[in-house]
């Protein structure tokens, strides 16, 4: 696994495994579709034992705001209401 440095002036996508909140957040990519493709196959190999993982969005702002999406299952992405 590599570190990814934030980077504040683009869009980035990061995933939080779905049991718990304490766990770290992990970069997936800069483009929706890509970081939901990537959330997939987190979940289905490296994270085996999760049913579903948190997509959150960082977006530039006057200051860093992470939003969260919704949640990532192997079917694709359930978005917040």
């Amino acid at each position: 696994m590599t570190y990814h440095r934030r980077n504040p002036a683009k869009h980035e996508y990061e995933i939080q495994g779905g049991s718990s909140h304490l766990g770290p957040y992990v970069f997936v990519g800069n483009v929706e579709k890509t970081a939901i493709k990537t959330a997939i196959e987190w979940m289905t190999k490296a994270w085996p034992n999760e049913d579903h993982v948190r997509l959150y969005h960082t977006h530039p702002s006057p200051g860093l705001v992470r939003r969260y999406v919704g949640i990532v299952k192997t079917d694709g992405l359930h978005r917040a209401s």
